[in-house]
């Protein structure tokens, strides 16, 4: 005899399989991890860890489809923005961490990741990587995006948002996907520093597959674990 789990993704848990495809299913619809832990009746520790098991996914799937954007004729916003720290002078202190957002105008199709500085060394290569040769990039007036090459605009937020004499030159579009991601964590009350990356990949994940998370979770999670 063998267990149905055996060898799959669910190999040693105690919980039973329809507990398991629960906890997917409420990490899918985004629910409270404490009302899922009531739906699918587990403890908050299995819940988490289960969550944790499945952001790995969402991170591999990352890793194997390197996200890509613009190319010639598009248009990509990037900006720099700082996740988790205290803002004025309130709370506890954190130093919090910076991150670099990309994202295609029109498509939206979207890339965030961790850096440790702002510094040119850091954010040139990993705009390389993501962003196509010949796109007209935007940014701000950070001194890092100097080295970027054409076709290369700016917008000088010390001035304005918008420019005046061209109004679509702006990076409203990545500032309004700050504020998605950021009510993300908002709405976790933070997180640890050891899973910021993992929880920023899931946002991610599920804005490339948010028209069915669910059905996407369960064949990512068949496609690394096949039995």
């Amino acid at each position: 005899q063998r267990s149905v789990t055996c060898d799959s993704f669910f190999a040693g848990s105690k919980l039973t399989l329809s507990q398991l495809i629960d906890c997917i299913y409420w990490w899918s619809c985004q629910l409270k991890q404490a009302d899922a832990c009531i739906e699918s009746k587990v403890s908050v520790q299995a819940m988490i860890d289960w969550h944790n098991f499945i952001r790995d996914v969402c991170c591999q799937y990352l890793l194997d489809h390197p996200v890509q954007m613009g190319g010639l004729g598009r248009t990509v916003e990037i900006d720099e923005s700082k996740f988790m720290h205290r803002k004025y002078h309130r709370g506890r202190y954190h130093e919090g961490h910076w991150v670099l957002g990309m994202i295609e105008r029109d498509t939206n199709v979207c890339m965030m990741v961790a850096v440790e500085d702002r510094s040119a060394d850091t954010l040139l290569p990993i705009i390389a990587q993501h962003v196509l040769p010949g796109t007209c990039i935007l940014t701000d007036g950070w001194q890092a995006y100097n080295q970027l090459p054409p076709p290369h605009d700016v917008v000088n937020h010390r001035l304005n948002f918008v420019n005046p004499n061209d109004p679509t030159l702006h990076t409203n579009t990545v500032e309004g996907s700050w504020a998605l991601c950021k009510a993300k964590f908002h709405a976790m009350r933070g997180t640890s520093n050891a899973l910021f990356n993992s929880h920023l990949q899931e946002f991610l994940w599920r804005r490339i597959h948010q028209n069915n998370v669910f059905g996407n979770i369960l064949f990512w999670i068949r496609h690394y674990y096949p039995v």
